[in-house]
């Protein structure tokens, strides 16, 4: 690209970034799905009913989302949902906080007076 240019200039070179050079940001917030939407444009993704996923993005009518598909079919699992399919939530809906105990107190051995 050109310094001071957003369009590339003919010498740039174009390809892969380093996975090093990325920061993955984090979802702004979490989502269920209320109805089934199948994709009908490009950079939409189908979701079915409660579904969960996680928001990255939220325009007027549509939100930009990633869905956990690991084990499951269904195509890309990220792109854009209408808004008004999904209820979003301020936690991750499968995840409860979880109680915690303390960490029982440290030991400290003790030596018994030795006299010479």
């Amino acid at each position: 690209m050109d310094e001071l240019s957003a369009t590339p200039s003919p010498t740039a070179s174009i390809g892969l970034v380093p996975a090093a050079y990325i920061c993955p940001n984090p979802p702004i917030a979490f989502a269920t799905a209320l109805y089934d939407y199948e994709a009908s444009g490009d950079g939409e993704i189908s979701i079915t009913e409660n579904e969960r996923m996680e928001i990255y993005l939220r325009e007027e009518e549509w939100i930009f989302v990633s869905v956990d598909r690991k084990n499951k079919k269904g195509g890309p699992s990220i792109g854009y949902v209408p808004a008004n399919y999904v209820e979003e939530g301020d936690a991750q809906p499968d995840v409860e906080a979880e109680e915690v105990e303390p960490p029982a107190p440290a030991t400290i051995p003790v030596r018994s007076a030795v006299s010479f």
